[in-house]
């Protein structure tokens, strides 16, 4: 062990690899920090990272054992080794670690407030999320505007935003319109956007090279269903593909042969806050973005990197077109140059390595 480095456990209910977000921060942080990663093993393909320490706890079948179970876990390393810090990523109970694991410090991270469509639900969790934040030493947020909406406290909070890595360095040829959508499809009602590209295809299905690879899961399987039902019924099943989940590292061979990335959310008050992973990942990956018209959204997309539409077909058919009229304005390094900042490792280094070292 190198004693130079601080210690550093890492609490997160997803399995390790599979949330973009931590596993950068393990990636960038492990020269500083010797890094224990606990999570739970839900069956998902294992990644690994060279200098991680992921310790895999495997869920009990009651779901309120398998919360206390998985927290005791925390509780029990964290009493076994001298960690400088404790950082424990949002999960309903969170705050007994924030109780009872034993660190110099403590951090709580969280990404996201209630999604939930129940406005009495989702103040409930968001009063919940406020009432944990008590038991840590600092806070940490995506952005200013989800912070504010949670109301997290100003003398423990910071802001250390999204980022994401260059996955495809090709330079981009924008002589044709492959769409790419990654991530979850629960609420996003992606078959809006297959309509909306139906309605293109069938005014420009000849002119242009159409492609459209639809990467993503949901635990509801009606939004599934929606998807494949809406592709069916267009036909446009050799055109439109979806691909159901693809961990991080396979995403790479997708992003290459795409030249547009997809970033649809529903324009509601909950999304507005909520910045998204992907479009980083596009930009550094020199895709055009076409992009839902939320509050966070428009601090990034730009006639540089994309383009702005409501949540409706109508809107992302019209999305489309604008990006095919501007087809030969795009380029492959000013879109990347337009969001670098963001790159996971800057992100790191200068915002959230100076929180855990002070």
């Amino acid at each position: 062990m190198n004693k130079q480095k601080k210690s550093l456990l890492i609490v997160n209910h997803n399995q390790f690899g599979h949330a973009a977000g931590i596993h950068h921060y393990c990636k960038y942080l492990k020269n500083d920090f010797e890094i224990d990663f606990l999570c739970f093993d839900r069956g998902l393909t294992k990644i690994n990272e060279s200098g991680i320490n992921v310790i895999y706890h495997m869920p009990d079948e009651n779901r309120a054992q398998r919360h206390l179970s998985f927290i005791f876990h925390a509780i029990i390393m964290s009493r076994q080794k001298d960690y400088n810090t404790v950082f424990c990523v949002y999960f309903r109970w969170v705050y007994l670690l924030g109780l009872f694991c034993e660190a110099r410090e403590k951090i709580l991270a969280i990404h996201t407030g209630s999604l939930n469509d129940n406005r009495f639900q989702r103040f409930l969790y968001n009063r919940m999320t406020l009432f944990s934040c008590l038991f840590f030493d600092k806070v940490i947020s995506l952005s200013y505007s989800l912070a504010n909406l949670l109301k997290l406290p100003q003398n423990k909070r910071a802001i250390v935003p999204l980022g994401a890595n260059v996955l495809d360095d090709t330079i981009k040829q924008y002589d044709k319109m492959h769409l790419l959508y990654i991530g979850t499809l629960h609420k996003r009602q992606i078959e809006k956007t297959i309509e909306g590209f139906s309605r293109f295809h069938a005014m420009h299905g000849g002119k242009v090279s159409l492609r459209y690879d639809i990467i993503g899961f949901s635990h509801i399987e009606d939004d599934v269903d929606k998807i494949k039902d809406a592709i069916k019924k267009n036909n446009l099943s050799e055109i439109i593909k979806f691909h159901g989940r693809k961990h991080h590292q396979e995403l790479k061979q997708y992003i290459k042969n795409a030249t547009i990335g997809v970033c649809f959310v529903p324009q509601t008050p909950y999304y507005d806050v909520q910045p998204s992973t992907k479009i980083f990942e596009y930009a550094l990956s020199g895709l055009i973005t076409i992009a839902t018209d939320t509050g966070e959204n428009r601090k990034y997309i730009n006639d540089v990197n994309g383009v702005i539409c409501q949540d409706n077909e109508n809107s992302f058919c019209a999305a489309l077109e604008k990006v095919y009229e501007s087809l030969g304005k795009y380029d492959d390094s000013k879109i990347r140059q337009s969001l670098s900042e963001y790159h996971w490792g800057k992100i790191v280094k200068n915002i959230l390595l100076p929180i855990l070292r002070n």
